[in-house]
């Protein structure tokens, strides 16, 4: 990884850091009491001015936002972007972002088991296939 897509990412994970919050209405003043970090170290975070950003620190926010760690970082574009299950979860998510965590993360199970579901699918014509 170059240090072009080491800002790229620091960048998507403090957007999304930013965006968690914000859908929780919360606030940095909070995320810094809840996790244990000050809040001149949140405000870098999110201004991304802090280059390097231990995964203690990401696990604290995480915790303090009440969200997986994974939730946090970039997610793979070809997943998010290029199919069906990964445009269906971000129209969920934009669409139910008041709703509670476990909900979302119950849709993301779903889809995760969904495109399994067709994956196997997929397999076992390959198999009749092959006969």
């Amino acid at each position: 990884m170059d240090d072009n897509e080491i800002k790229e990412t620091l960048k998507t994970i403090t957007a999304n850091i930013r965006k968690a919050r914000e859908i929780r209405h919360s606030t940095q003043r909070k995320v810094a009491e809840y996790s244990g970090l000050s809040l001149n170290t949140i405000l870098k975070i999110e201004h991304n001015k802090n280059k390097d950003i231990s995964i203690t620190t990401l696990i604290k926010i995480a915790n303090s936002l009440n969200c997986n760690l994974d939730d946090l970082l970039p997610q793979p574009n070809n997943f998010i972007n290029n199919t069906l299950e990964g445009k269906v979860y971000l129209q969920i998510q934009k669409e139910l972002k008041e709703m509670p965590l476990h909900f979302l993360r119950y849709i993301r199970m779903v889809i995760r088991q969904t495109k399994n579901l067709e994956a196997e699918t997929e397999r076992q014509r390959n198999l009749g296939q092959k006969k």
